[in-house]
């Protein structure tokens, strides 16, 4: 303790900086756990949400199922029910045309079809509440780690991002050689290299994967971040590894983009031919 006391005393520029180093982690460790559970929390409320609108109206679509006609009182019911599935945060893309349909043809044959539909749904939100509350309430030892470690990430990403920009104007400010254009292309090429595989680490660590990204989204990532560290490892090759991340960020944008509703099938006649 004494020796800390005297290490202080006698660099007290340094100890004003470790001290900020540390209320910095400590801040940015207590920012992230709380933004992490916050998520979490946030994204269970909408699986609660979408799943009282969803049994609502499986239990009433059960009942005009179970009649072999239905009066219009009770088929009204059936369209405000429907009507509250639209506002069910969760609500796929197929649900949307299935209700989409029911509204324009009131056709009662189609009810079958919706009651399914929403059966196979509530399943899965059924599955995404136990999985979320197993993340809150009884994670596992596996689990349990990554929560302590996970916090300190964006720290560590941010230490490294300082580590790069010093590295960045001490290869910019050489005393002893006088760069050329292209020495000074690769030294920019393998910076904004190493900064985009830190954003897309930090997207891949401090997001949830199971329902941000697609198996091919998480791949091109990897692949991202990968080259990026090539790009610190071989200076030489640094515009040429940039390039390339760049054509995997444009090629990210064409496999992400959403389907049309042509090259989607068409639920009605989809289901009409697995019935048969």
């Amino acid at each position: 303790m004494l020796e800390l006391r005297s290490w202080i005393e006698v660099h007290p520029a340094e100890s004003i900086l470790c001290g900020l180093i540390i209320v910095m982690f400590v801040w940015l460790y207590i920012h992230t756990r709380h933004r992490m559970d916050a998520s979490i929390e946030a994204r269970l409320s909408k699986v609660h949400q979408t799943l009282e609108l969803y049994t609502s109206a499986s239990a009433l679509l059960e009942i005009a199922i179970s009649k072999q006609t239905i009066s219009e009182d009770e088929q009204e019911a059936v369209i405000s029910v429907l009507e509250g599935c639209k506002a069910a945060p969760y609500l796929t893309d197929d649900l949307v045309d299935l209700i989409a349909i029911y509204f324009r043809d009131r056709d009662t044959s189609h009810l079958a079809l919706l009651h399914k539909s929403v059966h196979r749904e509530i399943h899965k939100m059924i599955s995404e509440q136990l999985r979320l509350l197993r993340i809150l309430e009884q994670p596992g030892w596996g689990l349990l780690l990554w929560k302590t470690i996970r916090p300190a990430l964006p720290f560590c990403l941010l230490v490294s991002t300082v580590l790069l920009l010093w590295q960045l104007i001490l290869d910019l400010n050489t005393p002893v050689l006088t760069l050329s254009t292209w020495e000074t292309a690769l030294i920019w090429c393998r910076f904004l290299s190493s900064i985009s595989s830190i954003l897309v680490i930090y997207m891949l660590l401090l997001t949830d994967r199971r329902t941000l990204f697609s198996p091919t989204a998480y791949l091109l990532i990897v692949f991202i971040a990968i080259l990026g560290v090539l790009s610190i490892m071989f200076l030489e090759a640094a515009v040429y590894l940039f390039a390339l991340q760049l054509v995997v960020y444009l090629l990210g944008f064409y496999i992400a983009r959403p389907k049309s509703r042509k090259a989607r099938p068409y639920v009605i006649s989809g289901s009409i031919q697995d019935q048969q």
